[in-house]
């Protein structure tokens, strides 16, 4: 997910050796030509970079790629009442037995049309066999482990691919010849008991393929919903608008009973054949206000843009909590709270520490930063959607956009917020590329690049 995640955002970046490194630089995901030179998880940057120079490496953005990969829990969700996300790379969750692959299979068609790329999906009785099987299958491949072959297929898993086990136990298990789960096995239990103690028994269970980790039914995440029904399908979008305030008063009426406030909004549109379209957004603060719910709704139906007559509209809100989304402790420039100011200084610096340590440096920024944005601090804080949609762009006398036509509606430019230059690669070398942030009336704040003549709707505000 993290590499479709980063060439959806950057089309520069397909089909090149790319490599996702964590906080300590090490590989966490590399792409399929980054493997094909001999890149694996776990190798350090240095390394990666001293034998092969021309490799692409960029950080592992954990919160983007969570993003990127909830349509994909939404499309397990219509198959399993028991969906339990792990990451943006792996997902479990509950298959019943009638028509189980006929149905993997769609889902994998499915998410391949939805991605562009294959997954690898592992199917057994329990969340380790699942997670061992996709593992040793290809791209696009499912592996199916019956419970009469589990003995079989684990007897050839490797010791370091169970989890929870110690360093110290597996290099003790190697040295006495015991490399892989059928090895285990195949020693006298006694012999395993005096050998590694009370661990025998827990690693004997892994080995056989038992797993005490349950699934928990994690997604879709608890939210309050409120859907309307068209007696006949609609294909007027200012319709579909005239109902969003009564669903989101509903909503700001239920939160407000709760005293919860949502930072979270989803919308979903079935159409008259069945098939739903849906969309999410995150919102700037936490809130239970009515028209910004509403505001929300619209956004949202924009950025759908149904193409097919509707018959129920869903709108969702979630995230649900009681904070308000504010840390206004840390903006008071009186001193007022509680305790010297030294003292103050001192927890802030050991919060930012934390977050430093736990999320990585570059997500702690000064709000002045954010506050008086340039050519350069655009383009590290970018904004919320990325996508690289060809456009129609008028432009005035000067060059800047005065009106865009996007998805068959023309928008007019309100302003121009910001404009740089940058170069650009495409398959005749290096050329100028020209970027526009604009105000674009419900489109909101957009990018716009000019690569010769040809324009380009790179990123929009979520």
């Amino acid at each position: 997910m993290g590499i479709y995640a980063e060439t959806s955002f950057n089309a520069e970046l397909l089909h090149k050796p790319l490599v996702l490194l964590n906080e300590a630089d090490s590989a966490v995901v590399v792409s399929d030509e980054a493997a094909e030179i001999g890149i694996s998880p776990g190798q350090n940057k240095t390394g990666i970079l001293a034998m092969h120079p021309n490799t692409l490496v960029k950080e592992y953005n954990r919160e983007v790629y969570m993003e990127a990969a909830s349509r994909l829990w939404w499309m397990a969700a219509y198959e399993s009442s028991v969906v339990e996300p792990n990451g943006p790379e792996w997902c479990y969750f509950l298959a019943e037995e009638q028509d189980l692959l006929p149905r993997t299979i769609k889902l994998c068609r499915e998410i391949s049309q939805v991605y562009g790329m294959r997954p690898s999906v592992g199917i057994g009785s329990s969340k380790l066999i699942a997670h061992l099987a996709a593992l040793r299958v290809g791209h696009g491949k499912i592996k199916l482990v019956s419970q009469e072959n589990e003995l079989l297929f684990m007897a050839g898993i490797s010791l370091t691919m169970l989890p929870a086990i110690n360093p110290s136990l597996i290099k003790r298990a190697e040295r006495l010849g015991i490399h892989t789960a059928g090895d285990f096995m195949r020693t006298p239990a006694t012999e395993l008991v005096r050998q590694f103690g009370t661990s025998a028994h827990q690693v004997m269970r892994l080995a056989m393929g038992q797993d005490d980790s349950r699934l928990h039914p994690a997604w879709p995440p608890p939210c309050l919903q409120r859907s309307y029904w068209y007696e006949e399908p609609i294909n007027d979008i200012s319709i579909l608008e005239r109902i969003l305030p009564r669903l989101a008063a509903s909503l700001a009426r239920k939160l407000t009973a709760r005293q919860e406030l949502c930072a979270w909004a989803a919308l979903e549109l079935e159409s008259e054949t069945g098939l739903p379209a849906a969309t999410e957004m995150k919102m700037e603060h936490a809130t239970r206000n009515q028209l910004q719910i509403t505001e929300a709704g619209e956004r949202l139906l924009h950025k759908l843009s149904p193409t097919h007559p509707v018959q129920r509209i869903t709108l969702r809100v979630g995230a649900l909590g009681v904070g308000t989304a504010r840390q206004l402790a840390l903006l008071d420039d009186s001193q007022s709270i509680a305790g010297y100011p030294h003292e103050r200084q001192e927890r802030l610096h050991k919060s930012l520490g934390y977050i430093s340590k736990k999320y990585g440096s570059g997500k702690v920024v000064k709000a002045g930063l954010l506050e008086r944005s340039t050519s350069i601090q655009t383009w590290i804080h970018g904004l919320g959607r990325k996508c690289h949609d060809p456009i129609q762009v008028v432009t005035g006398s000067n060059g800047n956009p005065v009106r865009v036509v996007w998805r068959g509606k023309e928008y007019p430019v309100d302003s121009v917020e910001n404009r740089w230059n940058e170069t650009a690669w495409t398959d005749k070398g290096y050329v100028d590329k020209s970027a526009y942030r604009i105000l674009c009336g419900r489109m909101g704040c957009c990018e716009l690049t000019l690569i010769g003549a040809r324009w380009c709707l790179t990123a929009i505000a979520d």
